[in-house]
């Protein structure tokens, strides 16, 4: 397994971006934990975002597949 993820390792470009990544992941997790009231905010907005674009998104799928049906009818 260690060999197959050093030939991986050889074909991955840009694997230098992994460390930046990191440690803003570290640091993220740092604030969450110093300040969770905070954290659980931005989760709960996050969220709260996604369902909103999730159903937007929908609706406009919605009516696609209404068009799409009509012409299918009308064919």
């Amino acid at each position: 397994m260690a060999g197959r993820q050093l030939r991986m390792n050889k074909e991955i470009t840009g694997e230098w971006l992994r460390v930046p990544g990191g440690l803003v992941s570290v640091a993220l997790g740092a604030l969450l934990v110093a300040q969770p009231a905070k954290g659980a905010r931005a989760v709960l907005w996050l969220i709260g975002l996604h369902a909103a674009l999730f159903g937007v998104l929908l609706v406009v799928l919605a009516f696609k597949a209404r068009r799409v049906g009509t012409q299918l009818a009308n064919a």
